[in-house]
């Protein structure tokens, strides 16, 4: 199974199904299932959507940030660090671009990616899989990358169980518009 490593709070949103775009600084030419795997690290790059970042806090937000190890798992399975946190298909990949409304896929679609600005390369994502618990394992910066087999095998039989439900709270737009001040989107 191929996988593609995002910091945190991005690969919570879209695991969460809030957002359905990952921007990198190349193109490929993978498209079809690919593993979310939460990297260790968190992005210094708030979530661009107000509402959204309040829905992250409501899950815990960065204190809620945990690490699971092979023989415990405790705290919301979407924030965890250093794990497969959910599935996706990759469904599309295609350079930033200009349009009458701004840049193609906004909020989450951006123009350039990375502290290099290289022009960005939008990851669309569809028929996201959050997993019930965790499977620990290192990532790589690598895209795509594939995931160990025995990873892979606990990721594949979690998606085979009938699904749980997650409950996650839903981004409010009429909130996060009226929230004085703003919504706080610092990383730590």
């Amino acid at each position: 199974m191929k996988a593609c490593t995002i910091q945190q709070p991005h690969v919570c949103a879209i695991a969460a199904g809030w957002k359905p775009t990952e921007n990198r600084g190349r193109n490929l030419s993978y498209r079809g299932e690919i593993a979310l795997h939460s990297g260790l690290s968190v992005s210094d790059y708030a979530l661009p959507d107000p509402a959204a970042t309040l829905a992250f806090h409501a899950l815990g937000g960065y204190p809620g940030l945990w690490r699971p190890s092979t023989t415990r798992a405790t705290g919301q399975p979407l924030l965890a660090l250093g794990a497969v946190i959910a599935v996706a298909d990759l469904v599309d990949v295609h350079p930033a671009a200009a349009g009458p409304d701004g840049i193609c896929c906004a909020p989450w679609g951006q123009p350039r990616h990375g502290t290099a600005g290289r022009p960005a390369h939008h990851l669309v994502l569809a028929n996201v899989r959050a997993l019930p618990r965790p499977v620990p394992c290192s990532g790589k910066q690598i895209l795509p990358w594939d995931l160990p087999p025995d990873v892979a095998a606990a990721v594949r039989a979690q998606l085979a169980e009938p699904a749980a439900e997650l409950v996650l709270p839903e981004p409010d737009r009429a909130l996060a518009a009226v929230v004085p001040g703003g919504v706080e989107t610092a990383a730590r």
